[in-house]
């Protein structure tokens, strides 16, 4: 079974760097860690997905569900597919029958890489828009049967909110693209940057039918996250009480993790998609879709 991955990353001969470089759509094979040499055209990577997206619930009528993953700060190429096919299993074996894709950035694979990773998310952010986010809204129509879903961990999260910040910048001639599910895991952006001042955010709550921020104060990885920037600006991942979210806007849910202080990336993610209402489940889906 194939793996699909969209990547940004710049490629040294038939690697993949941690600089920013042009859209590959990658068709990865079981067992392989991504390579340049398995990209394919970017419309026959679409097709084959959401092929792989539909499905039939228990009243026999027709579903398709995309979850767009998008991962944190010091990450390779080989750790991303590493924590993709886990998710991918353990989603599997709580009934998720959609289609599984990685966004995969180029963050390093070393701790002190923080605050240059966060740059490279910033930019990549805009190849995600131009192409991704560009072709879906074009593609969304009333009856698609095909929902969107995208879970940002740690500095996934501040990826997602600049992708709904630009998206709007870039005025797409279908303005009403919406996507289902968003999801943030231990959310490495701040507090502030998602309350009711502020415009990104306002963005993403009027794109998507509901967010669920999975918070946990005890989260060793955003305490390390807190001395980097040198303790500014709590992160929603933690201080979920510091998150306001707009009075008028209800869809958007917190989910509280556990006290315990330890807990691995592959069941931040799983717990995350399992705390979302529905997103597991086999029943119609409430979601409109942006897919077709």
């Amino acid at each position: 079974m194939s793996d699909y991955v969209m990547s940004v990353r710049a490629v040294d001969g038939d690697a993949f760097t941690a600089s920013v470089g042009e859209t590959r759509f990658l068709l990865v094979p079981d067992g392989q860690s991504p390579a340049p040499s398995q990209a394919i055209p970017a419309a026959t990577w679409f097709d084959r997905v959401r092929q792989d997206a539909m499905w039939s619930n228990n009243d026999d009528e027709p579903r398709g569900d995309v979850l767009f993953v998008v991962h944190g700060y010091n990450m390779d190429a080989a750790d991303v597919m590493d924590r993709h096919r886990r998710l991918r299993g353990d989603l599997e074996h709580w009934g998720f029958k959609g289609a599984l894709v990685s966004f995969d950035w180029p963050s390093g694979n070393k701790a002190l890489a923080y605050l240059p990773d966060r740059c490279n998310a910033k930019q990549s952010a805009l190849r995600l828009v131009s192409d991704g986010i560009a072709y879906l809204s074009a593609q969304q129509s009333q009856d698609c049967a095909i929902n969107i879903h995208v879970l940002g961990h740690s500095t996934g999260a501040l990826v997602i909110r600049e992708v709904f910040d630009d998206a709007d910048d870039n005025h797409f001639q279908n303005m009403a693209w919406l996507v289902s599910q968003v999801v943030f895991a231990a959310g490495d952006v701040s507090a502030a940057s998602m309350s009711r001042s502020d415009g990104g955010a306002e963005s993403v709550y009027r794109h998507c039918v509901q967010l669920t921020n999975y918070s946990n104060h005890h989260d060793m990885a955003l305490d390390l996250s807190n001395v980097k920037r040198v303790g500014l600006a709590p992160r929603v991942g933690r201080e979920r009480s510091m998150w306001i979210a707009p009075p008028t806007i209800s869809n958007w849910t917190r989910q509280t993790a556990s006290s315990r202080p330890r807990i691995s990336h592959a069941r931040r993610l799983l717990s995350a998609c399992r705390a979302i209402p529905g997103f597991l489940a086999t029943g119609p889906s409430p979601a409109t879709c942006s897919a077709c």
